[in-house]
């Protein structure tokens, strides 16, 4: 233990300076965490760019100062001058974590309790969601620690960290290639041997470095892992898997939701812009009669699968791909969307194509409703957090929660009368009902990073999916009286829904964007 405490005391004097640096951006982020919440800085004002870069330079100097501390008893060759000194493995590796604990850790812990007190939330109730998130850190700090203990100097960590992001970089655009690999996210249990290899492997090296100092094996065990995890990547069945979590719909488990595919919206053909017909791909979208949908509830199209036939023996799938359009009671219509290479749309865009959609739906219920008369200032919204009205040009409700972003239902009737001709205005129809589902995305597990208060904001608006321009939309101006619905969503089932369509030529409905960013739908009159 007197070993250990040796090697603190002499890291302390030598990381002083990246210590300093490390604790005061700590405490300009404390500081600045707030403001954001409480919109106390102006839109784009200098202060609030400087405390930005708070966010990306906080994790910057921990790394940094994990490299250099783990350097300071190089694990990389034989001639280091501490092996010549009494020093046993498991005290310097004690020694460096100690110094972890007490000076990010520790920290990080207090500026966590402050915010949570500073933003109306409880201690002692949280108490284990914060060590959830000191463990969130320690897998955040991983990667410098393997990084460092494979590497001799700060320049050869810098360049193995550059080569290992450019590698990064290039398997996540080959993964692109895997069929359906890009809605692994909506799959139960994805990513479990990724994530384990992900973890084993470098707490393996690290350990296997402090212990033997056999560099070579360990850096050919984190290739090897990678390795592991592309593979595993390629050969994961994921449309067999996407498929048996979505069974398709019969009439023993009907659909939640009943589709059927709708003419091409009577609007006017505009060329695309230059730029346009620069790109790689077409986005096409098919507009939907929606109806089935039960009261209270909501069904999410997690993903999207798209097939083709055409002359020629033309015969095209796009794999399942990502999706997130909803579909809601009040809604008779809307619009599935996909991409097609440009260089295939030119050549098929004008023949007749028989189109098959399939879709993987889920379904989320509304539970524990309840309805809330706006008050004036900040209000407390159960089960989700603190409010307060933002007006402007997107009228929001801003909101803060503790740990984790809340899964949540608003709803809301939509007018685009702002809250002074409130009075003025009948009551809406009930198409003009909006909602926003907000869900959380970890089941509950703490978020990741320093601040324990996620903020976040509730838009309602409405808008026909057929004709997607901004004149269209009706937008929800939040003003104090205004009644809104919160509800907790659960989900209830998983189904998949196939939809067939007739003949259709897919120039009728290629999407265009004009110079304003709006889309419009380039149907023939």
């Amino acid at each position: 233990m007197s070993k250990t405490f040796h090697i603190f005391r002499k890291d302390i004097r030598h990381h002083w300076p990246e210590l300093l640096v490390s604790l005061l951006l700590l405490a300009a982020f404390v500081w600045h965490e707030p403001a954001e919440w409480f919109g106390n800085f102006a839109s784009f004002s200098l202060l609030q760019i400087l405390f930005s870069y708070v966010n990306t330079l906080l994790p910057l100097s921990w790394g940094l100062m994990i490299v250099r501390l783990v350097h300071e008893e190089s694990l990389v060759g034989d001639r280091q001058f501490w092996v010549t000194r009494p020093y046993e493995w498991p005290s310097l590796l004690a020694a460096k974590l100690l110094f972890l604990v007490v000076f990010i850790h520790l920290p990080v812990f207090v500026a966590q309790v402050l915010l949570l007190s500073r933003a109306g939330f409880p201690i002692a109730s949280n108490l284990t969601g914060l060590l959830g998130m000191q463990i969130g850190l320690d897998l955040l700090f991983l990667a410098p620690i393997t990084l460092a203990v494979v590497t001799r100097t700060l320049a050869q960590a810098l360049i193995v960290a550059i080569a290992a992001f450019l590698v990064f970089l290039a398997v996540g655009s080959l993964a692109s290639l895997v069929p359906s690999e890009t809605m692994s996210s909506a799959l139960e249990n994805s990513g479990i041997f990724q994530g384990s290899v992900l973890l084993a492997a470098p707490v393996a090296a690290i350990l296997w470095q402090y212990a033997r100092r056999r560099t070579w094996h360990s850096r050919t065990l984190l290739l090897a892992a990678g390795a592991a995890m592309v593979l595993a990547d390629v050969i994961t069945p994921y449309r067999t898997l996407i498929e048996r979590q979505y069974p398709l719909a019969d009439s023993a488990h009907p659909a939640p939701v009943q589709l059927s595919v709708l003419p091409p919206p009577p609007s006017v053909k505009k060329a695309p812009s230059p730029q346009r017909l620069l790109e790689s791909t077409v986005l096409i979208s098919i507009p939907v009669h929606v109806s089935a949908v039960a009261k209270h509830s909501v069904v999410l199209a997690n993903g999207i699968l798209v097939s083709m036939d055409g002359p020629g023996n033309l015969k095209w799938d796009s794999g399942w791909n990502p999706s997130g359009v909803e579909f809601w009671p009040e809604e008779s219509s809307s619009a599935l969307q996909f991409s097609v290479k440009r260089h295939l749309y030119e050549s098929i865009k004008s023949s007749p194509l028989h189109v098959h959609l399939s879709l993987a739906l889920s379904e989320f219920k509304e539970s524990s409703p309840r309805e809330l008369s706006l008050p004036e200032g900040e209000f407390v919204v159960p089960g989700v957090g603190y409010c307060h009205i933002v007006s402007g040009y997107f009228p929001a409700l801003s909101c803060r929660s503790a740990l984790h972003e809340p899964g949540l239902i608003a709803s809301g009737v939509v007018t685009n009368a702002s809250c002074s001709e409130q009075d003025k205005v009948a009551s809406a129809p009930s198409r003009n009902l909006a909602h926003q589902l907000l869900r959380s995305g970890r089941g509950g597990f703490v978020n990741p990073g320093v601040s324990p208060i996620k903020s976040f904001s509730i838009y309602l608006q409405t808008f026909d999916h057929t004709r997607e321009s901004p004149e269209e939309r009706l937008r929800m101006h939040f003003c104090p009286g205004t009644p809104v619905r919160f509800a907790t969503p659960i989900t209830s089932g998983y189904t998949r829904l196939d939809l067939q369509t007739d003949q259709i030529t897919l120039e009728d409905y290629e999407v265009n964007f004009n110079s304003y960013g709006a889309i419009t739908l380039s149907a023939r009159p």
